[in-house]
C-alpha cells in the first residue's frame, strides 16, 4: 500500500483476470471488497449486489451528479477447449442491487435503462434497494438524485 498526496493505492503484484478461471469470481470478489472496505476507512460500500457467482457491477457518477450502476452478467464466450465458461445466454432473474446514497443527497428514482422502465425502489440503511426482474447481459440502473 502507498499513500499518494490525500488518497492511498494497493498495488496487487498478480493478475486478477488470471485467477477468475480458477476460482470464478468469488475470491477475487472478496479481495476487491476487503481492497475497497480498507481504502474506504469504514465508509458504507458503494452499492450492493445479491446475484449469481460471475455476476459483477461497476458504479459511475455521471455528469449531472446521478449515479449509474452497470451490471453484467458473466455470460463466458464459445470457446469448448477453455472450460469452465457459462456457453448457454440464459437470462437471470431477480438480482437486487443497492447504491449508497451519498451524504446529503436524496433518491429521486431509479431506471433500467436498457430496458427502458422505471423500477420500485425502497431506502434501507442509506441505500437505495430494487430489483433488476430479468438480466440478460447487462443493465444499467440509474439512479436519480436530488
Amino acid at each position: 500500500m502507498n499513500s499518494y498526496g490525500k488518497g492511498q493505492a494497493i498495488y496487487s503484484s498478480g493478475s486478477l483476470e488470471a485467477n477468475y478461471l480458477y476460482d470464478r469470481v468469488k475470491s477475487t470478489g472478496q479481495m476487491l471488497a476487503a481492497m475497497v472496505r480498507f481504502l474506504g476507512r469504514g465508509a458504507p460500500q458503494p452499492y450492493t449486489l445479491k446475484a449469481p457467482m460471475g455476476v459483477y457491477a461497476v458504479l459511475r457518477l455521471a455528469t449531472n451528479g446521478d449515479l449509474a450502476l452497470w451490471v453484467l452478467a458473466n455470460v463466458g464466450f464459445k470457446d469448448a477447449v477453455v472450460g469452465r465458461m457459462r456457453q448457454d445466454y440464459l437470462p437471470l432473474s431477480q438480482i437486487e442491487v443497492g447504491i449508497h446514497i451519498p451524504e446529503g443527497r436524496q433518491a429521486k428514482a431509479m431506471r433500467l435503462m436498457r430496458a427502458e422502465q422505471s423500477v420500485p425502489f425502497k431506502v434501507e440503511e442509506g441505500y437505495a434497494v430494487a430489483t433488476i426482474p430479468t438480466l440478460h447481459m447487462a443493465e444499467v440502473v440509474h439512479l436519480a438524485l436530488a
